[in-house]
């Protein structure tokens, strides 16, 4: 095998793990979404908010991380297969 072959390997390999990422955030989002529905968590446990609210913000900033290297993982999957 050349080294084109292999790096194509380790690619496929490299683009399974943010695919299977990027399938599970969207569902932990609308989870945490659906925790803030709840007009009366604040009130009833503001810690509790607070920790829904960051872990919120952390999953949608792990979602555009997770599209950011899927999008750079398939260009560079793109430039292999072309060249």
């Amino acid at each position: 095998t050349g080294v084109r072959e292999i790096c194509a390997y380790r690619q496929g390999d490299a683009v399974v793990a943010p695919l299977k990422r990027l399938a599970a955030l969207p569902a932990e989002i609308a989870a945490l979404e659906g925790k803030l529905d709840d007009a009366g968590l604040y009130a009833r446990d503001p810690k509790g908010f607070e920790r829904v609210m960051s872990s919120l913000t952390a999953r949608r900033e792990e979602l555009e991380a997770a599209e950011l290297e899927w999008l750079e993982l398939e260009e560079k999957k793109d430039a292999l297969a072309g060249g």
